[in-house]
């Protein structure tokens, strides 16, 4: 049952926004309707505005639900929200950070839940914006909630540093049968396993039903990438939709967090790293840079705000510089100037939660030589995307790259993109009128100890072994499964996983 009290007294910034502190921020007053502003900083050297403010004699041991009302100028962008747990000696003993995406010119509302520890004196909230364009913020709430279970330091601790998801992707895609055929094949990424990513389930239909011949599942060469494979038969229009369940979070530490980043400063195709133009500009930004960390900054800002003419025939670095382009430009952008810096760097297809139907979404995976493989998001200036909330689809490798023009991946993405990283459509089919559509969103949280969320990623991870013999479908959505994951129990799903 939620309680009526507002912790956040001053909800729509009132008294000048008192209990408030801002970082380039404007507070704007309108005759019903008082909000700020979080200026986007393009010309500005700070890297971050944002809003902040604490509570004082916070609840122990309850449910806190916060949310506000977001909305950006012109473009659709990622916000980052950190809310943090203070004790009596103002020591930080839990975290949570989450992102949400504000859409240009409408209100939005996010919120979230989190526990407060049964030490919490006092509680932070700061709404964070690092990109390029000016966020709007208002009516910030944050309400008490009923809790049953007692959560210690530690315990919180424990939710911050795992975050255990189950996100779910659905994903579908229009084909066409070239005039004279009736048959054809689609191939295309789905939910690979990485670091601590493991589908748990596949389940794939057609319409019309009669128009599926046979699908399977099966890892690529890499060991890391999955593609299903389609076969369509007696049909000249069908619908494929496809969903998987996939478990993310941080509990388990995974080697292939270091994988050798050997080849992966090669210029290709699509990452072109010895461009002139490319060469120069990745030295002007690391010019002043005294390590690693500050080079990534430099690079992020840039690709995240080099202009875009909306005018590009191709989704190649070296276009992407001269005009822009989408999110898969910018992620090849990004990578080239890396490469062209000595840093190994590789490009990133995912479904992110944050967003409604799309082709897919783009990040940056660089090396750092002493934590690995490590995230970046040129498109949003985001220097850590959260790990639970996308799905990755596919890692692009050196020779999927220089294939980026391949002509039966044409049939269904410009040029640019790298090899298998989407669609790929056998020389019978072209792409149907509404072509593809997907995104990917939050089926559920799943809570225990470290043993229990051990056992459940070693589970997951032979359940996967078992699902890529040939000719595997994968493993179909079965009830236990559904229920597991209903449950939120680890210990639950890491048995209804071993029975599927």
């Amino acid at each position: 049952m939620l309680l009526k009290n507002n912790l956040i007294k001053n909800s729509n910034f009132s008294d000048n926004g008192a209990g408030w502190s801002f970082k380039h921020a404007i507070i704007h007053t309108n005759t019903d309707h008082v909000y700020t502003e979080l200026i986007g900083l393009r010309e500005q050297q700070e890297p971050y505005s944002s809003a902040i403010t604490a509570i004082k004699n916070a609840p122990s041991n309850r449910l806190l639900n916060f949310s506000c009302d977001l909305k950006t100028a012109h473009y659709n962008f990622v916000v980052e929200i950190n809310i943090t747990a203070l004790n009596e000696c103002l020591e930080k003993i839990g975290e949570w950070h989450t992102q949400t995406l504000a859409i240009e010119h409408s209100w939005t509302t996010f919120h979230t839940s989190f526990p407060s520890p049964s030490d919490c004196s006092a509680i932070s909230i700061e709404i964070k914006n690092g990109t390029t364009d000016s966020v709007f913020l208002s009516h910030p709430s944050l309400t008490v909630g009923s809790y049953s279970r007692t959560y210690s330091h530690q315990q919180c601790a424990d939710i911050d540093r795992k975050q255990i998801s189950v996100l779910e992707t659905r994903c579908k895609i229009d084909v066409l049968t070239e005039p004279g055929m009736d048959s054809g094949n689609v191939t295309f990424a789905i939910p690979c396993q990485y670091k601590n990513q493991i589908p748990l389930c596949f389940e794939l239909t057609t319409t019309p039903k009669s128009a599926l011949s046979q699908y399977k599942v099966f890892p690529r060469d890499d060991g890391t990438n999955w593609l299903c494979s389609v076969e369509l038969v007696d049909c000249e229009a069908v619908t494929i939709e496809w969903k998987s369940a996939v478990l993310v979070g941080e509990a388990s530490a995974d080697s292939s967090n270091l994988d050798s980043p050997l080849g992966y400063l090669e210029a290709t195709k699509c990452v072109q790293s010895d461009d002139r133009e490319i060469l120069k500009i990745a030295t002007d930004l690391a010019h002043e840079a005294d390590s690693i960390e500050k080079i990534i900054e430099s690079v992020v800002l840039f690709t995240a705000s080099n202009p875009n003419s909306y005018e590009y025939e191709s989704l190649d670095a070296k276009t992407a510089l001269a005009q822009g382009g989408s999110c898969t430009s910018r992620a090849n952008l990004a990578t080239a100037l890396l490469r062209a810096l000595k840093i190994p760097a590789r490009t990133v297809s995912h479904l992110p939660v944050w967003g409604s139907w799309m082709y897919q979404h783009w990040l940056v995976e660089y090396f750092h030589p002493s934590k690995g493989w490590q995230w970046i998001e040129p498109t949003m200036n985001l220097l850590k995307p959260c790990q639970n909330r996308l799905v990755l689809l596919a890692f692009a490798s050196i020779d999927d790259e220089n294939k980026s023009s391949d002509p039966d991946q044409l049939r269904a993405i410009m040029p640019g993109a790298p090899y298998l990283s989407g669609y790929i459509l056998s020389e019978s089919l072209t792409i149907g009128f509404r072509g593809s559509e997907n995104f990917a969103y939050e089926l559920g949280q799943i809570e225990g100890n470290s043993v229990e969320l051990d056992s459940l990623f070693h589970e997951a991870r032979m359940a996967l072994v078992r699902a890529s013999s040939p000719n595997s479908s994968g493993i179909g959505y079965k009830e236990a499964i559904a229920a597991a994951i209903a449950s939120g129990s680890a210990s639950g799903l890491a048995a209804a996983v071993l029975d599927a």
